[in-house]
């Protein structure tokens, strides 16, 4: 068996794939966090990914469409709460984005660090 010397790996090609492992591994921590919940400070843990932030703030535009003035919300952990005043609504909404936009600057401040690292030491210290 000859061995194919135009394929041979060379220590920067392994740090590149332990980088982009690192921004994969980034990325799938951030999926995982705003998969979770945020305690609002109206006291409803609410998931916060994209999904949940359009389908809250198209109940709330719905609601004054219509002329509602309240709307119900259904919190991470799957309750129900009905007849909340659309300015509450708002502030959930409000919290739910802004934990959104943390976790996204928190994801681009990593992939930074990754895109400056010059060690698998700093490689490795850059975690979630």
């Amino acid at each position: 068996m000859s061995i194919d010397w135009t394929k041979v790996v060379t220590p920067a090609d392994k740090f590149e794939q332990a980088r982009e492992r690192k921004y994969d591994e980034i990325s799938r921590s951030h999926k995982e966090h705003v998969a979770g919940s945020v305690m609002t400070s109206l006291g409803f843990p609410m998931q916060f990914d994209m999904k949940d932030s359009i389908m809250v703030e198209g109940a709330i535009k719905l609601a004054q469409a219509s002329g509602a003035t309240t709307i119900y919300l259904t919190d991470a952990e799957d309750v129900t709460h009905y007849d909340i005043p659309l300015a509450d609504a708002q502030t959930v909404l409000l919290e739910m984005s802004t934990a959104f936009a943390q976790a996204h600057a928190k994801k681009q401040t990593l992939r930074v660090e990754i895109a400056l690292a010059t060690t698998q030491a700093e490689l490795n210290a850059i975690t979630w």
